[in-house]
Formats: structure tokens, sequence, C-alpha cells
């Protein structure tokens, strides 16, 4: 016996999908894709051109969630926006970051967490 959508899912997450379903309008809004995650409930679901598990071209969108995911730790008292970047991320990822002819551009180690999410990292 073959198990269909129906039979697998709540009635909750089939509200997520109708959601998703009336976000395409195929005029604006193309393709959707969205993962939800609180306690047990995790779900993940699409619409219009797009399937849960293609890639797809975000822009630059991931710098907003990463401003969101630092100010969530400040206010849990995780890390100080005066914090140097170089106390959260390794010295060999930092190492050789934007290098050109042998001359660095950017000296990450120096520069604070807050210059990041304010987009201001200075060129030397």
């Amino acid at each position: 016996m073959k198990t269909t959508f129906e039979q697998t899912t709540t009635e909750k997450e089939k509200s997520f999908q109708a959601i998703l379903d009336k976000t395409v309008d195929n005029k604006k809004i193309f393709g959707t894709s969205f993962a939800l995650k609180k306690e047990t409930l995790l779900w993940n679901g699409a619409s219009g051109n797009l399937s849960i598990d293609q890639p797809y071209f975000i822009a630059s969108t991931t710098k907003l969630f990463t401003s969101a995911i630092i100010l969530k730790l400040r206010e849990e008292s995780k890390l100080s926006l005066d914090d140097k970047i170089a106390n959260y991320i390794d010295k060999s990822i930092l190492s050789g970051l934007h290098v050109y002819k042998g001359k660095a551009y950017l000296l990450l180690r120096e520069q604070k967490v807050r210059q990041a999410i304010q987009m201001q990292i200075s060129s030397f």
C-alpha cells in the first residue's frame, strides 16, 4: 500500500503547505521553499518551480540572517559587538582571505563583530 501525503501529514503541516501554495502567484512569485523547526516540530515545504531539495540563488539575504543570529547571541550575552571576529573564526580560515599578489587588503582578525554586521569592514 502506498502512503499518501494526506495519510502522513498533520493538519498543521497541510496548512503550512497551503500558505506556500497560496504565495506562488506565477506573476511576481514563481516558487518558494521554506523550513520550520520549533521544539519537536520539523517541517519543510516548497511550491511553484522549487522543490525542497533544490539549490537556488538567494543573493545577499544571508547577511540579514547572519546579523539576526549575531544580535540574538548578543541578547543572550554569548558575544559582544565589540569582540574581534577572530575570537569566533579559526585563524586558519581568516589567514589568506583578501590577499592579492601577496598583499593583504583586509585584516579581518582586527575587525569587530559590530563592523561585520554594519558591512563596514575596512580595507587597507
